[in-house]
């Protein structure tokens, strides 16, 4: 779709964030933070991040065994990035991995993983248009924050500065 829409392909880097990553190595169009740790992904915005002015959106993404949230925000928005750091905790609060665990996190990994692809396509659908996605005097959201629950099925969607939407 990108290549028919916008004539150019997607390049990916699957590679360790660390002291002597070169921080313009990520500074693409759409950055994903999928890591195990609260302390790793606040190093990696700071010390990698930190206003990067090509970045169209960055996606960060966070998993127990039954449910998971995603964050996608402008990192060259001010208020974007404090409403982000206020969802930041430390690792002793957060939930223990469930990689490597007995118990299957397939579904919740799967949904994760197409929520999460979801932010870039609605990025990219409203950054290029798209008038069979919505009407041409129709607002489009981008959710900043999506929460869901595999059991019992809930979800909690919320654009920053702005009250929840819940959706059962």
């Amino acid at each position: 779709m990108i290549l028919r829409k916008c004539g150019f392909e997607i390049e990916t880097h699957n590679e360790m964030v660390d002291d002597n990553t070169d921080s313009l190595l990520i500074r693409s169009t759409y950055v994903f933070i999928l890591t195990d740790t609260m302390k790793s992904r606040k190093e990696i915005f700071e010390k990698h991040l930190r206003f990067p002015f090509d970045t169209d959106l960055l996606i960060e993404t966070r998993m127990g065994l039954r449910e998971g949230r995603i964050y996608s925000f402008n990192p060259n928005k001010g208020d974007h990035i404090e409403e982000w750091k206020k969802t930041l905790y430390d690792d002793n609060v957060a939930e223990a991995s469930a990689c490597g665990g007995s118990q299957s996190i397939v579904s919740t990994v799967g949904f994760l993983s197409s929520l999460a692809v979801g932010r870039v396509i609605q990025n990219f659908n409203m950054k290029y248009g798209s008038d069979n996605i919505r009407g041409k005097d129709q607002e489009y959201h981008q959710w900043n924050e999506v929460q869901f629950s595999l059991y019992p099925e809930t979800f909690y969607l919320k654009c920053f500065g702005e009250d929840p939407v819940i959706a059962i």
